[in-house]
């Protein structure tokens, strides 16, 4: 039996409605998704100092870079949009060392939502702040109030690129996902590759340009632990996780252990997911 490979995920850091602190917490469908995929999550807190990042990373075989509430404009040379809601100093700073230091370190990654901003910016790259403003609103990228409340979710579809690590996954053109966001990658960073986008235009996943040779990298705009029970959707957390098993991870094209093919034929370990509609 294959050892289970450690994976940690950044958390959500808000004060407590009860008490005079803040909180460090993560929806239940992020790590119920590793989990299932095979993999052992490991909440990553906060943490001020760079030792003590590098020293969690290395304990981790990979990493889920999830989203949340709206990344501080000015690292990407903007000031804020008036819908721009700039997440708490704190959780800002340290996501921001903390991807950055997953790419030097060569973490596997998969990066969700407001993950795959922060991965873009991390690298050098710009986001739009407010998706309607540049797009207009032919696709809805987040779900109304009343949604989020009812647990259901705004769907639309993507175009996946032929020759990608993500077409290699989920070994699909085109991909039903489900949107709960305002913000998206606006100029890729150098480096990066867009292997999906939505009929309006909206980048919707990133990856390496050379892949082979790299650590698995694959950010997606979209949530796909909210939907895990659709079968490619659970494929991300599989690919992950088998590249983190890897006694030597790197990206799937160069990593004997990554088999697309077996990530699709493998069964799914969950009947479905509770969804919860959020930023993140």
């Amino acid at each position: 039996m294959r050892h289970k490979p450690i994976v940690g995920l950044n958390c959500s850091y808000k004060p407590n409605r009860k008490y005079a602190a803040h909180e460090s917490f993560v929806f239940e469908q992020y790590y119920d998704s590793v989990a299932s995929a095979g993999g052992l999550p490991v909440l990553l807190p906060p943490l001020a100092d760079d030792a003590s990042l590098d020293a969690l990373l290395r304990l981790c075989r990979g990493l889920v870079l999830i989203g949340g509430d709206d990344m501080d404009p000015s690292r990407y040379g903007q000031k804020p949009h008036e819908k721009t809601e700039v997440m708490q100093p704190r959780r800002d700073e340290f996501d921001f060392r903390l991807a950055r230091a997953a790419v030097r370190l060569g973490v596997p990654t998969l990066a969700i939502c407001g993950g795959c901003q922060l991965l873009n910016v991390a690298q050098g790259g710009t986001l739009h702040q407010h998706v309607p403003d540049v797009y207009g609103e032919g696709v809805l990228h987040a779900p109304t109030d009343e949604m989020r409340k009812e647990g259901r979710e705004r769907m639309h579809g993507v175009h996946i690129e032929k020759g990608t690590l993500l077409h290699s996954v989920v070994g699909r053109d085109e991909l039903e996902v489900n949107s709960s966001h305002h913000q998206s990658v606006d100029r890729p960073a150098d480096g990066l590759r867009v292997s999906a986008r939505s009929p309006d235009g909206v980048i919707e996943a990133l990856e390496w340009t050379d892949q082979p040779g790299r650590p698995f990298v694959l950010a997606v705009q979209w949530h796909p632990e909210r939907i895990s029970s659709v079968r490619e959707h659970m494929l991300l957390f599989e690919a992950l996780v088998n590249t983190a098993q890897s006694d030597r991870p790197s990206g799937a094209a160069s990593n004997p252990h990554f088999s697309p093919r077996k990530c699709r034929e493998r069964p799914l370990g969950r009947s479905g997911t509770d969804s919860l509609a959020g930023s993140g």
